[in-house]
């Protein structure tokens, strides 16, 4: 459903080149080295997680904020 020329034309902007280079240099500083990767509260969770699994870490994370 997504236009072409509209898709290209933002795929070849300068603007969304630099908001490219800007999310790899972000992840580059982080030490990201695959996708997904979470950060949550500090932590580091690299991997897809399942639903149950991300309902179980949100849990976890939101119990510890309470703390």
């Amino acid at each position: 459903g997504v236009e072409r020329a509209a898709f290209e034309s933002c795929l070849d902007s300068e603007a969304s080149k630099q908001r490219v280079a800007r999310d790899v240099d972000d992840a580059i500083a982080a030490q990201v080295q695959s996708t997904p990767t979470w950060f949550l509260n500090g932590r580091r969770i690299e991997g897809a997680l399942d639903a149950q699994r991300l309902a179980d870490v949100l849990t976890l994370a939101l119990e510890a904020d309470r703390h």
